[in-house]
């Protein structure tokens, strides 16, 4: 076998490559040559053999002329540009199918995964969940393989194409109906930058860069300006301040890389680009301290792309490697995302079941709180009717002494909002805390249930004359004198306002956890609309169990777990209602999952920049 050994060039001309594609073949072990200087390669006889035997029989032909090869001659200007230039096919990633189809991907899990706990989306039915999750998860995985086979705009494409605008203007609509404009923003710009770009034939690059430069620059101030009650801690502390002016920062970054993409390769530029993914992780932080995954993971696949897109200007797309570097980067990116949305549903259901457990106790408890409540004013109210002065006044009428007597048991009690002495025709003698006799009587339905049962009797809805308040529980005690005639009786309101003081401190701060009190009746003693009269809860508490917890949907489609505790001594229902949203947000637990696909993703993206380093072609070998 012969041992000739040839250049680079000369075997570009055997073979016929250019040099450049040659200096790619040795980069990637591709062709066999021996390093003789810098730049400077020897290729042996026998490797060309090698490469010959895969040509077809004209291309054969020139190994027997091959040792007969001469030094390059001096081609005229005029004679290169009639040379044909042989590149092989460059099969390009698109970048923007890349981001819609990853954030399909990865709004449509959490659409399965964790906004079918809050109920964020729903407007018409709970059913419109999983049929969006699916659309979303199908259409990106088409648009996906069809970039991957290289398959380019076939049925498979177009049909992912269609199912994303579909389901992205649904969401957005969704959105309108419950004035989240910022979501609203998010969903319909993905929607109509997708389309734009199937109809006026927008280059990918240019797709992507307007989609950010809008989401970037119209979300932030949309999701920053609202009010301070409906912002994040996180918001507040790092972007309430300067909220005003968030979107003309990230106008003007984005817009300064817009040069990245379309002109000369400069670290200002770069920049920027890192500088807008920046504020896009922040924007995702604040959807996710806002428990809005599906905005979140929308956000932060954005972010992780913009990412990307320094890397991609840098590759050649003619060398293996260069696809495998997209497609393993952008593969990690989204087994990360979709391994932090189970993550993420995991430690959500963990929080439910630690708040499940938590407001079966404290329901529990706040209806011990409330029947020794009853009770101790029932006790106080029969312990001023059996003192034997009280018998006296009614029965000399006594006005003065009364009021005086009425008082002092106002003062020395506690859970009585207003006391009443009254006659045995339902007029008042005494009333406190108003100071004179006031005109009127107790009801007759009052009057006649006090003086037949001769003990203490609980009206659910009743209200001593004078009071400027609604109806609320009254007990009534008969007064009887030393023959046991009943002269009168001794009524009291019982200050259910004391009482909810009392049962808001049972809940966790900034939680929005609030305990309810209802009547058989169904009127609300305690709650967000006491003078409310709605049906009373029906739940149906298993045996040898005191309370029960339900997973609900309250009226504006938000989840929330509510736990129920019935009194059997008074048929009043005790509530305990905890939103879902709001304890995710009070433990913040799952907020770090997104974090730390935050901080792989920009991992990830700073190995991948290293490894795959702007590739210079070594000096050509003349000899």
């Amino acid at each position: 076998m012969s041992q000739q050994t040839y250049t680079v060039k000369q075997v570009a001309d055997i073979l016929g490559y250019s040099t450049n594609s040659i200096y790619s073949f040795l980069k990637a072990r591709r062709i066999k040559g021996v390093r003789v200087g810098k730049g400077r390669f020897r290729i042996p006889q026998a490797e060309i053999d090698r490469l010959l035997d895969r040509k077809s029989p004209a291309s054969k032909q020139l190994a027997s002329v091959a040792g007969e090869i001469k030094p390059a001659v001096a081609v005229e200007a005029s004679e290169l540009k009639r040379m044909p230039l042989r590149l092989p096919h460059v099969n390009v990633p698109d970048i923007f199918d890349w981001f819609t189809g990853i954030s399909a991907v990865a709004v449509g899990l959490a659409l399965f995964l964790v906004s079918g706990i809050f109920e964020g989306l729903v407007v018409f039915d709970a059913a419109w969940l999983p049929v969006l999750g699916t659309l979303l998860v199908a259409a990106g995985t088409a648009i996906l393989y069809s970039d991957i086979s290289g398959s380019g705009r076939s049925v498979w494409y177009g049909a992912g194409v269609a199912g994303i605008v579909l389901a992205n203007t649904f969401i957005s609509y969704i959105f309108w109906i419950k004035a989240d404009s910022a979501s609203m923003v998010l969903f319909g710009l993905i929607a109509g930058s997708l389309a734009a770009k199937q109809m006026l034939r927008i280059s990918p690059r240019q797709a992507f860069l307007y989609t950010a430069m809008g989401i970037g620059s119209i979300v932030p101030f949309l999701l920053l300006s609202r009010e301070p009650s409906q912002l994040s801690n996180f918001s507040l502390h790092f972007g309430g301040v300067s909220a005003r002016y968030t979107w003309i920062i990230v106008a003007a970054i984005l817009a300064l890389s817009y040069r990245y993409f379309t002109g000369k390769i400069g670290g200002i530029c770069s920049t920027c680009l890192w500088l807008g993914a920046a504020l896009l992780f922040y924007v995702s932080l604040e959807y996710s301290y806002n428990a809005a995954w599906p905005q979140a993971m929308l956000v932060l696949v954005l972010a992780a792309m913009l990412l990307l897109s320094s890397i991609w200007q840098t590759l050649a797309f003619f060398r293996r490697t260069d696809r495998k570097y997209v497609f393993t980067t952008l593969g990690f990116v989204l087994i990360a995302l979709s391994a932090c949305i189970g993550v993420i549903r995991l430690l959500q259901d963990a929080v439910l079941r630690y708040a499940s457990v938590r407001l079966e106790g404290t329901v529990l408890y706040a209806r011990e709180l409330v029947e020794s409540s009853v009770d101790r004013l029932s006790l106080n109210v029969e312990t001023a009717a059996s003192n034997p002065l009280v018998a006296e006044l009614l029965a000399s009428g006594s006005s003065a002494g009364a009021q005086d007597l009425v008082r002092s048991f106002y003062a020395s009690r506690s859970n009585i909002r207003r006391i009443m002495l009254a006659k045995t025709d339902g007029t008042a003698a005494a009333v406190y805390p108003i100071e004179a006799t006031v005109s009127g009587a107790v009801s007759e339905d009052l009057l006649i249930r006090t003086l037949a049962s001769r003990r203490a009797v609980l009206s659910e809805n009743a209200a001593l004359p004078g009071s400027a308040g609604s109806p609320t529980v009254v007990i009534s005690v008969p007064v009887l004198n030393a023959e046991k005639e009943v002269v009168g009786i001794v009524a009291s309101e019982m200050d259910f306002e004391q009482l909810a003081y009392r049962l808001s401190l049972l809940a966790v701060p900034g939680s929005g956890e609030y305990v309810e009190v209802t009547s058989r009746s169904g009127r609300k003693f305690i709650g967000h609309e006491p003078e409310v009269q709605v049906p009373g809860p029906v739940v149906d508490v298993p045996s040898g169990k005191q309370s029960v917890v339900l997973r609900q949907t309250d009226a504006a489609g938000s989840g929330i777990l509510v736990a129920y505790s019935e009194s059997a001594k008074y048929h009043w229902t005790v509530t305990d209602t905890l939103p879902v949203t709001r304890a995710v947000q009070a433990s913040q637990a799952a907020s770090i999952p997104l974090m730390v696909a935050m901080a792989c993703t920009v991992m990830l993206v700073l190995v991948v920049s290293v490894l795959n380093r702007s590739y210079r072609l070594p000096r050509e070998d003349t000899s």
